[in-house]
Parts: C-alpha cells; sequence; structure tokens
C-alpha cells in the first residue's frame, strides 16, 4: 500500500469567468473536495485505490478567480456538509459540503436581497447615498467586499481545527487574472540606435499567491515558484472580518493582515466586470513583473532577462495610501499601483497558466498520452460555446459607423483570449492531459439548450433570484460527480494509478437516454462514501411578475439617483444633455428597456411563471411530435415571442424572425399566430414606415403599452409634447411616425 500511495496525479484547476454563473463553478468544486475527502477518510480500506490526487495550482479568471481564491480557502477548512439530501430534492434547501463558498456564491450576492444591512443589494443605492458620492458602476460593489471578508474568517473562525489537507499541495499557488488599466511597459531593443527600442505596453496581468497550511502534499513547480508569489498562510487569517476592514489595518497595519486584504482586493479585482461593477485599486510588488514566468514554450532561463521598462519617477503608493511621485527603487517596497478590472476581459480561461504551473519541466508539455499521464489540467466553464458567428454579417459598404464602434470592444476581447497554441495541443485525439466540466442538464432524459439558470442577461441574470443559483450550485455538483464516474479517466496500464485496486467507470448507473463515457476504463477518482450518492438538482426554476416588478423599481430608483450624480460627474454640455434627455424620455425608456429584455430572455429560457406564458406550447402534443421534435418546437416557440418582447424593433416580421432565428418560415408563422390566439401578440398593417412595403404584416407584443411602443427618437418628441401640454398623436391603434422594423 505504501507504494501505491506514492503514486501521485497532478490536477490544476482552470475556472473561467462567468458573473453569477459562478454558481455552477462552486458546486463544480464543491463536489470535488467532498470526493476527494471521503476517498481519503477510506484509503486504508480493502479494495480501495491506495494512488493519490494532488490539487496544486487553481487560476481563476473574473466570476473564476472568486471560486478559485475563496475555494481554495474554503478547502482549507474541509467539508462541513449542510443540509439533508431528502431536504434539498424537496426544494427547500440544498446539499453543499463548502459552506463559506456557497454562501459567498448562493446566499449572498442578489440584485433585491441586501447581503449585509450596511452595504446593501447590488441594485440599492447605498454607494451612491453617501457623502461625496461619486458613480463607479451601474451596480452598488459594497456588498462584494464584504462577502470577501466573510468568506476568508469564515475559515478561519475553524483555524485551531485545519488540518492540512493530503489533497491539496503544501505549496499551493492560486493566480487570478486581472486587467491592468494602467498597464506595465515593456521595450524591445534593436539594432541601430540603442538608446531607443519599440515600446509596447502589457494589460493583461495576474496576481499570484502561494497558499501554505491548506495541504499536506509535496509538490514544486519549476515555473511558478520562481513567479515571486506572495506567500499567505491560512492560519494567519483573522476570526472576524471587522479585522480585514480599512479602518481596522489603518489601526494597526499587521503585515498578514494586509496580504489577505489584498488577497481581497485582488479577487474582486478579477471580478469587476467592466462598467456593472467598480473597478478596483490593486497593486503588484515590483519583483512579481522581473523575469515573470510567462506561458510561453521558451526556457525558463529565457525569461529572467525579461524586465518592465518603469519611468524613472514613477507614481507610487505611499503607506498612507495616497499616490505621490517616487524613485524606480520604491517600487520594491511600496508596490505598483494601478486600477484594475475584470481579468476575463483580455484572459477568460487561464488554463495555460495551470498548465504551466503543474509541468515537471517546462516548457516540455505535460504528457498527454492515456498510458502515462500524471499532470492534467480540468477546466470548469459555465459557459463554453464559442461566441455567436454571424453567418450574414454586414459588408464594408453596408458597415456604419455606430456598427464599427459597437463592435470593436468585442472584437479587441475576443482576440486578445485567442490561444493558437492551444489549437495546436488540441489536435491530437489521444489528448488526456486536458478535461472540460461544463452545464449539461437534462430533463426527461433529453438534454436541454439552457444550461444553467444564471445564464440569463449576459450572466448577471442569477443575481435576480436566490433558486436560480440555488439550481445552478447543484448542478454543478452533479455535472462533476457525472464526470468523476464516467469521463474522468486514465489507460489502463497508466503506472501513476493503482492497477491492484482500480475503480472502473461507468461508477454509478448510466441513464441509456444521456450516453456515456467510456466503459470499463480506470477511473482517477473514485467515488466512495457521501460521493457515491445521488446528486439531486432541484426543478428549473422560475421567477414571476412580482418578481420582474421589483427588479424594474429598484433599477429605476438606483438610476434615480445614479443619472444626476453621473450628469453632475460630466459637467459642461454632455452633463446637461444627460440631464435633459433623462428628465425628457430616458427614464421611461429605460424602464421599459429593462422590463422587456429581462422578460425576453426569461421567456426565451423557459424562467417566466406567467400561466398564460406557459401554455404557450399546449397544443403541440396534439400534433403527433416525437419528444426531440416536441422539445425543438417548444423551445423555438418561446424563442419566437422572445424575439416580439425584446427591445431590438418596434414592430417584427416573419422574415426578420426567421432571419434571426434561422428556423423554418411556416414554423414561425403557426407560432405567431399561436402567439396572436393567447393574447401576447397582435397583428398590423397599419405602421407609417417608408422602408417597409404597403400590406406587410407586422406583429408586436401586446401587453406593451403605447408608450413603451417607441423608438429612442419617438419618446423624445412624445415626452418633449407632453411637457408642453401637447397631445400624442396616433392613427390605426399605434402611434404614428417612423417606427423601427425587423
Amino acid at each position: 500500500m505504501d507504494d501505491e500511495q506514492s503514486k501521485t496525479i497532478t490536477i490544476g484547476l482552470a475556472m473561467s469567468g462567468a458573473i453569477s454563473a459562478g454558481a455552477y463553478s462552486a458546486g463544480v468544486l464543491d463536489f470535488l473536495i467532498e470526493a476527494l475527502d471521503e476517498w481519503e477518510k477510506r484509503r486504508d480500506q480493502p479494495g480501495v485505490p491506495g494512488h493519490r490526487v494532488v490539487i496544486a495550482a487553481a487560476a481563476g479568471a473574473s466570476a473564476g478567480a472568486i471560486t478559485s481564491a475563496m475555494g481554495m480557502i474554503a478547502a482549507a477548512r474541509g467539508p462541513l456538509p449542510r443540509h439533508d439530501r431528502t431536504v434539498a430534492a424537496a426544494g427547500k434547501g440544498t446539499f453543499h459540503t463548502l459552506p463559506d463558498l456557497y454562501r459567498a456564491w448562493v446566499d449572498r450576492p442578489d440584485f433585491l436581497q441586501p447581503a449585509f444591512p450596511k452595504t446593501g443589494a447590488l441594485l440599492d443605492t447605498t454607494d451612491l447615498a453617501r457623502d461625496g458620492a461619486k458613480v463607479v458602476s451601474l451596480l452598488n460593489s459594497l456588498p462584494l467586499e464584504e462577502i470577501g471578508r466573510e468568506a476568508l474568517a469564515g475559515v478561519a473562525s475553524g483555524a485551531p481545527t485545519i488540518v492540512p489537507r493530503p489533497y491539496l499541495s503544501s505549496s499551493l499557488h492560486v493566480y487570478m487574472t486581472l486587467t491592468n488599466l494602467r498597464g506595465v511597459p515593456y521595450q524591445i531593443a534593436f539594432d541601430g540606435d540603442v538608446s531607443s527600442g519599440y515600446g509596447m505596453m502589457s494589460h493583461g496581468d495576474r496576481a499570484h499567491y502561494q497558499l501554505s497550511g491548506a495541504g499536506s502534499a509535496t509538490f514544486a513547480s519549476p515555473w511558478a515558484d520562481r513567479d515571486h508569489p506572495v506567500p499567505a498562510h491560512v492560519t494567519t487569517l483573522p476570526p472576524d472580518p471587522r479585522l480585514l476592514s480599512d479602518e481596522a489595518i489603518a489601526q494597526s497595519p499587521d503585515t498578514d493582515r494586509i496580504t489577505w486584504v489584498q488577497y481581497i482586493e485582488h479577487t474582486l479585482c478579477s471580478g469587476a466586470f467592466p462598467i456593472g461593477l467598480s473597478a478596483r485599486d490593486v497593486s503588484n510588488p515590483k519583483e512579481s513583473y522581473i523575469g515573470r514566468s510567462w506561458p510561453l514554450p521558451v526556457p525558463l532561463d529565457r525569461m529572467t532577462g525579461i524586465h518592465p521598462s518603469f519611468p524613472a519617477s514613477p507614481i507610487v503608493r505611499g503607506p498612507d495610501g495616497e499616490r505621490r511621485e517616487g524613485t524606480n527603487e520604491q517600487l520594491g517596497t511600496m508596490g505598483i499601483p494601478f486600477a484594475g478590472v475584470d481579468g476575463g476581459a483580455l484572459d477568460n480561461d487561464p488554463f495555460q497558466i495551470v498548465r504551466y504551473a503543474i509541468m515537471s519541466d517546462p516548457p516540455t508539455p505535460n504528457e498527454s498520452d492515456p498510458a502515462k499521464s500524471d499532470r492534467l489540467v480540468m477546466m470548469i466553464s459555465p459557459f463554453p460555446d464559442p461566441p455567436a458567428y454571424d453567418a450574414d454579417d454586414l459588408s464594408a459598404r453596408e458597415t456604419g459607423l455606430m456598427d464599427v464602434v459597437r463592435r470593436l470592444l468585442p472584437t479587441f476581447m475576443q482576440n486578445a483570449r485567442f490561444k493558437p497554441e492551444e489549437l495546436v495541443q488540441a489536435l491530437h485525439a489521444d489528448k488526456a492531459s486536458r478535461w472540460l466540466v461544463s452545464p449539461r442538464r437534462y430533463d426527461d432524459g433529453r438534454l436541454q439548450e439552457a444550461g444553467i439558470a444564471c445564464g440569463l442577461l449576459g450572466g448577471f441574470g442569477g443575481f435576480l433570484d436566490i433558486e436560480f443559483r440555488r439550481h445552478d450550485y447543484e448542478l454543478g455538483r452533479k455535472n462533476c460527480q457525472d464526470f468523476l464516474a464516467k469521463w474522468f479517466t486514465l489507460g489502463e496500464t497508466n503506472g501513476n494509478l493503482d492497477l491492484e485496486n482500480p475503480i472502473r467507470t461507468p461508477q454509478r448507473p448510466l441513464d441509456p437516454r444521456r450516453g456515456g463515457g467510456p466503459a470499463g476504463k480506470v477511473a482517477v477518482i473514485p467515488l466512495l462514501g457521501t460521493a457515491a450518492e445521488p446528486v439531486l438538482v432541484r426543478d428549473w426554476p422560475r421567477v414571476d411578475r412580482n418578481r420582474l416588478d421589483e427588479l424594474v423599481a429598484r433599477a429605476m430608483a438606483r438610476a434615480e439617483l445614479l443619472i444626476p450624480l453621473l450628469a453632475k460627474q460630466l459637467r459642461g454640455v454632455a452633463g446637461v444633455a444627460v440631464k435633459a434627455g433623462w428628465s425628457l424620455f430616458l427614464r421611461d425608456k429605460i424602464a421599459s428597456s429593462i422590463r422587456y429584455a429581462v422578460l425576453a430572455d426569461l421567456v426565451r429560457r423557459d424562467q417566466f411563471a406567467d400561466p398564460l406564458i406557459l401554455s404557450l406550447d399546449d397544443d403541440l402534443p396534439g400534433k403527433g411530435l416525437s419528444g426531440d421534435e416536441l422539445e425543438r418546437r417548444s423551445a423555438g416557440r418561446r424563442k419566437v415571442l422572445g424575439a416580439l418582447i425584446g427591445t431590438g424593433a418596434d414592430f417584427r416580421t416573419v422574415a426578420g424572425i426567421v432571419k434571426d432565428l434561422l428556423m423554418d418560415e411556416a414554423e414561425a408563422a403557426e407560432d405567431l399566430e399561436r402567439c396572436i390566439a393567447l393574447g401576447l401578440a397582435y397583428r398590423t398593417d397599419k405602421v407609417g414606415n417608408s422602408k417597409v412595403a404597403k400590406g406587410t404584416q407586422l406583429y408586436c407584443y401586446k401587453p406593451r403599452t403605447p408608450a413603451e411602443l417607441t423608438s429612442v427618437v419617438s419618446s423624445f418628441w412624445s415626452g418633449l409634447k407632453e411637457a408642453v401640454g401637447a397631445p400624442v398623436r396616433w392613427t390605426q391603434g399605434v402611434p404614428a411616425g417612423e417606427w423601427s422594423i425587423d
């Protein structure tokens, strides 16, 4: 047995950005730690595999950084099961084993429910009501700071009982990707005039910590160890979150507590989605940039000479936190300050960092042969699908100025995330060094298009209701169990596994409707104890109209404070324009845009509990459709109604819907007729628009009021006429004017 326990599989975790869908990633990590801990408890029992699995590195971007940074700290405390599994099945609670991580992702962050009395909810105005407040983000970011402090202090409260985990490295490397708005300057020397060179600026940054005290497994990383990580020992965490506040640090600038404050700030910085959440003031020590380890296929000694070209008199941050001009030497002691935002903007999938961090001899790639692999990257990605590819893109002649402006930012971000080296690595089908866990949700044996409940509104929708986050946390646990039971395998002759006591796949009974992984393979992580019991996932969650009304009301209450403050900050003509626009037409336009953008996404994803909308597909079972065809038609019908509800155009045509949804024209027409029959839509050919042929049938979501059924320009004139007492003119049941039609 001793010989078998010397066999080790090293794992690095890479967690993608996901905003509120981080609840899913947290659920995956929750179950992974449970499975490793249950295995550890039974290691000496007969028939239990004796090899070890060690988590040696974790890197995350945005929400993934929060999960990896807080998750590794929570794992140090070890599993502390909460809630009975039968209660979870009834929808009254949820089963989880890392309560600090669960609280940080499920209980606390919410648009409407305050995380803490003093900070409020994400849509509260706590941050705007303070003296001298400035608009720094659309959402209230104050709750996130308290969530971070609470998560770390929750672990510290158990510090006396913390026992280093055998499945965690004694020198656990944690990376958080950052977008450095200040940038780091570099210069490339060229032959010729040696006094000059080619200057560049790097904005893709990262924070790097080396956690000790969390694990007991021995691990050395030639790549990460030389990368100047900031040391942090889990036993130095203060037990009270108030000891991590700015006031407490100012009164007693303890070195260990300052480290943990920076740990929180770097974590929040990586998750600071631009505009939605506030940028963070952070700093990195100068040495972290000197000879930095880059995830590139070059020898490590070649990186030693790569130094930033910092100016001779840089701006530095003093002990009081104020910025001032200093010397280059001071950068090493004070740190290099910068404003940072979402690390996912430039690197949303940091698996290359993890891949290099667990290499035994970089840049030699990790062994990928299933018969020899012993260093594996496990990537957890709630949104693994590629960005939509526009098959009917505009030509250069048709592309206007605003089309270019609108597309530039996504273009920059997607190109920055492109990793050609990983494409080359993936060319070989037998790769066993990279693994992916992503959402898979089934209903009656059929794979559902909407995998996670938090996926609406570009990932922000999970903050709408706690049931969305509960569902996704449970789904993450369920998907991780399925992944370990069916897919996470290596070759039957791999000497890094205990081949005398192999656990073969599938480890759990397979549902024939769902398919499964390779049968008879040797599982890397056995499912034992509670990890072998079924993971229950609650029913697909929905919200009702009351919740939607409350969301709009709270969003507008925040806007009533935010817009005047923003106008004051802008000053001059821009400030006057914002203030006037808000008074004349933007208030109503924004309210209706929020309502119908949210409602459209809820309807498309079947997450709106309205009896009329839920009956949208009641007629389909009588059409003799098969199960899969019935599911496709039902989803298509919701998308058609969602297209009517959305605010992209005042009226929709059959042709426009067919083009957008890539669906059959006859089916689209039938779905529109169903919406009309239920009173959810109306049809007209009496709309003024010079670009549409006379008599074209136009469709609109019927519950929308005439005041809401207006373009921005028409809203402006309507608002102006109302302001001076003039009536708004209507013809044939719709307002007169040039309306947007698609």
